[in-house]
């Protein structure tokens, strides 16, 4: 059975391919696009996924959209009509969109891949977060919790997941219906703080770090805590029916006070011990630090919920599960078996649960569940030996004006080393970053989600403040209160974190903050945030052997098998896909190294 899943229309556009229950490649738009969360059609994402299964349309089984399109446009209609005339501009461009393009997404489905519009499934938004989440697992049965701003009518589902006769039965067993969301509300603070809502809430989570929860109870105020594990929200402070006007009101700002200016966190600083925090932007990160702590709640209690009337094993997905502060906390109670994040739980995700749980809407069944637990790195490969052959064309003279304030002002030449031996370049990486350089480390096939997790990231060592700071002003460009994650070889993992945690997939994934143990404070120092925790990594050899070898090979010199990892990309980019790409940033910011499969780029 071949079933494409697709995601499109709102953010975070996706393409994914399942046969006979294995997921074998999955992309975002946005790789292909650079349009950081791009929402359009996922057509290259499509075209890759096809190529690298060297299949074609008329071979697939199913299409199987993410959302229903209807109970969207329901919805979409009914918040329209809630303020109408106030919301006439906003009713104008959703009609537009809507009864043009957005509500015949099936049509256009059957017209762009040329099948019949019988091959043409949907499924409910939060059900294919679910899908991903319960199907990629491997459990024999599961609670599931989504938590994202909006779906098709509802921002919280909780499920019951298990197999009847080789196929998934997922079923929900509470729902939380729009407005009231406290995915949205999260998104709400995140603007009062300063940053853009459903893009840049993970400043919110970093900055709570710095606060305290002191505007906890009166956040608490605005909501209804149900027994059933439901709430309602006090619409009177949002516009979360007409969201495009901003998700806080005046009467918001009348409680809290005014929103948070342009700039006003720029003396938080994660790589700084001895920083004071102004009484001033206090006021926003204690009010961060209480969003936070009520988001945990509902989290937590969800989670306690599922254990005390369906199972010990959660899965958690939704754009909400991106928050790893809180993964972290779910991961700390008492009674949980097995707890699984996707790597990529959000929009891009739902493709994903789209595209496995099609290939059971059209026959196939599975009754070693464990089987369908899939890979992340299942993004597009390339060669890189023809980009690498370009840089014989630049003069570096000709870069000063990219680099006229950067410790590479007076670049001379690009130095290349190709191995045939990956041991080899491992062991010249491995000393590289000993002598404290910024290495792009780009290997193989891309990841899914928005993690990297040791093909497309860029690498230094864990201990130095200084170093992460140039590598945050002069290569990342971000802001100094974000902390960085560490990557850790699956030998050493017990060293830096508590082995409570380590049993968790999502540490794999990158999905779950933790406490650092005492005594390796010292040494990641530069991957720490101001609460002691970190978001790590554990690299296992049969995942991802190369990167957990230079792990290894690293920590026979550092002393502690890990690193610090960001992602590959400047702000407000995606993750870099190509070689080209790659070759682009390095030339441009302050790194050091480039390495491209087995070819290794110095600048000199």
């Amino acid at each position: 059975m071949k079933t494409l899943g697709i995601s499109y229309g709102y953010h975070d556009a996706a393409a994914a391919l399942a046969i006979d229950g294995k997921l074998v490649a999955c992309s975002q738009e946005d790789r292909f696009t650079r349009q950081k969360h791009d929402a359009n059609f996922p057509r290259y994402a499509v075209e890759y996924c096809l190529e690298q299964s060297n299949i074609s349309l008329s071979d697939l089984d199913l299409v199987v959209y993410h959302e229903n399109p209807v109970e969207k446009f329901t919805r979409v209609l009914t918040s329209s009509f809630y303020s109408y005339p106030y919301s006439f501009s906003e009713f104008k461009n959703s009609m537009k969109s809507w009864l043009t393009q957005k509500l015949w997404v099936n049509n256009r489905l059957s017209k762009e891949f040329k099948v019949s519009p019988f091959k043409i499934k949907n499924l409910d938004h939060h059900f294919s977060h679910a899908a991903n989440a319960f199907i990629g697992s491997g459990f024999d049965e599961a609670g599931i919790i989504i938590v994202d701003a909006v779906g098709d009518w509802f921002s919280t589902v909780i499920y019951k997941g298990t197999w009847q006769e080789g196929k998934p039965k997922i079923e929900a067993v509470r729902k939380i219906k729009f407005p009231n969301s406290l995915g949205l509300f999260y998104s709400a603070v995140t603007e009062y703080l300063g940053f853009n809502p459903n893009d840049q809430e993970c400043n919110t989570m970093a900055l709570a770090a710095f606060g305290e929860p002191k505007f906890y109870d009166e956040l608490e105020k605005l909501v209804t805590w149900n027994e059933d594990c439901s709430y309602t929200l006090d619409q009177s402070f949002f516009n979360f029916m007409k969201f495009y006007d901003g998700g806080i009101n005046e009467k918001f700002i009348e409680k809290f006070g005014s929103a948070a200016k342009k700039n006003i966190f720029n003396n938080c600083d994660c790589f700084d011990p001895n920083f004071k925090l102004e009484e001033t932007t206090k006021h926003y990160t204690d009010m961060a630090a209480s969003i936070q702590r009520l988001y945990e709640k509902y989290i937590t209690t969800c989670a306690r919920f599922i254990l005390k009337e369906h199972s010990t094993n959660i899965c958690f997905a939704g754009g909400g599960a991106l928050n790893c502060v809180a993964n972290g906390k779910l991961a700390q109670l008492e009674g949980i078996t097995n707890l699984y994040i996707p790597a990529d739980p959000g929009d891009g995700g739902s493709a994903v649960g789209a595209a496995l749980y099609g290939n059971f809407m059209a026959g196939f069944s599975e009754k070693d569940v464990s089987r369908l637990k899939y890979p992340v790195y299942l993004g597009k490969g390339y060669d890189e030996k023809l980009d690498v052959a370009s840089l014989q064309e630049i003069n570096p003279k000709e870069l000063k004006r990219y680099l006229k304030n950067s410790k590479y002002a007076n670049l001379n030449f690009f130095k290349v080393l190709e191995f045939t031996d990956s041991k080899q370049m491992i062991d010249k990486v491995s000393e590289l970053l000993m002598d404290k350089n910024i290495v792009g480390w780009y290997q193989g096939r891309s990841e899914i989600g928005p993690r990297a997790l040791g093909n497309r990231s860029i690498l230094i060592r864990p201990d130095d403040y200084q170093l992460a700071k140039r590598l945050s002003t002069k290569v990342k460009k971000r802001a100094a209160f974000r902390p960085y994650a560490v990557s850790v070889s699956s030998n050493d993992a017990d060293k830096l974190i508590d082995e409570h945690f380590i049993k968790y997939d999502g540490l794999k994934k990158m999905q779950i903050a933790t406490p650092v143990k005492d005594e390796c404070l010292e040494k990641v120092k530069a991957c720490v945030h101001v609460d002691k925790s970190t978001r790590p990594q554990i690299c296992d050899e049969k995942e991802n052997p190369l990167y957990h070898e230079l792990l290894n090979k690293f920590g026979e010199r550092f002393g502690l098998s890990a690193l610090l990892n960001t992602s590959f990309n400047e702000k407000g980019f995606p993750l870099i896909d190509s070689p080209l790409l790659a070759l682009i940033m390095f030339v441009r910011t302050e790194m050091d190294v480039l390495v491209l499969n087995n070819t290794v780029i110095l600048k000199e």
